[in-house]
């Protein structure tokens, strides 16, 4: 009697096999994941371990050498200087260089003056580039302000400009031939609109953005409110220097207008 029931269940299941064998078609395969693999195929990220770098190993260059022109690439930064007796900055250097030199091509102090008006916003050196090979900076002697410029490798430095107003704010055109400046009324610090500069010195300087309307209100009078937002001016050149954004954020009530 039980072998009879064993064979009988021997049959039961080659049948149930040979029932879901597939009768068409490629036949298939069956993989049996080991624990290692099952665990791998549902791990989460965080589960997975984390690869190791080699500290020492190089990475190949992208480029082969010689590849770009590393004289005719430049960079600069603006450095400042501390007091020794109170460790507050006194001033800022400006520093130009080129990427195939470790030491700065022109290196040289910044004439600057401190303004004679208030305004919520903190007073930095005007610096930008490079493009086109050259960087502009402004020196301020408290009477006029001068728009200079220098060759990344420290080549022609030149004056392109002399304004009696203050520069906030300047930023050069892609190719480096002219920049955009935002003045500022040496007396009082109100917004005297953008103004246009050849970096050739090849035509005057002129107006191109009228004084932003958002300043209307102060120069009608009214209260300063010291809770408000900061006197904001940013500038920024299209890619091809067609246009110009000007973001204008006044005093005292703290609007924003942008204009191009």
């Amino acid at each position: 009697m039980e072998r009879g029931l064993a064979v009988l269940i021997g049959v039961i299941l080659a049948g149930c096999a040979a029932s879901a064998t597939p009768t068409g078609g490629s036949p298939s395969v069956s993989v049996r994941a080991t624990p290692d693999a099952s665990r791998s195929a549902s791990a989460s990220p965080i589960d997975t371990p984390a690869r190791t770098i080699d500290p020492a190993a190089t990475l190949a260059p992208s480029l082969p050498p010689g590849t770009l022109d590393l004289h005719a690439l430049g960079w600069q930064t603006v450095v400042p200087e501390l007091s020794p007796a109170t460790a507050q900055v006194v001033g800022h250097w400006l520093a130009v260089g080129t990427l195939d030199q470790a030491k700065p091509a022109w290196f040289k102090k910044l004439v600057e003056a401190r303004w004679r008006f208030q305004l919520f916003a903190t007073q930095q050196p005007v610096v930008d580039g490079p493009n086109g090979g050259r960087v502009l900076f402004v020196a301020d002697n408290g009477a006029s302000s001068e728009i200079r410029v220098v060759g990344v490798d420290g080549s022609a430095p030149r004056l392109v400009g002399t304004l009696p107003q203050v520069v906030y704010t300047a930023r050069m055109s892609p190719d480096g031939r002219s920049a955009y400046l935002i003045v500022l009324d040496r007396a009082t610090g109100r917004d005297q609109g953008v103004w246009r500069v050849s970096l050739q010195g090849s035509s005057p300087m002129h107006e191109v953005m009228p004084p932003p309307a958002v300043d209307l209100a102060r120069m009608s009078g009214g209260m300063r409110l010291a809770a408000t937002t900061r006197f904001v001016r940013t500038l920024r050149v299209s890619s091809d220097g067609s246009q110009v954004a000007r973001m204008a954020c006044g005093e005292p009530y703290g609007e924003c207008l942008l204009d191009v």
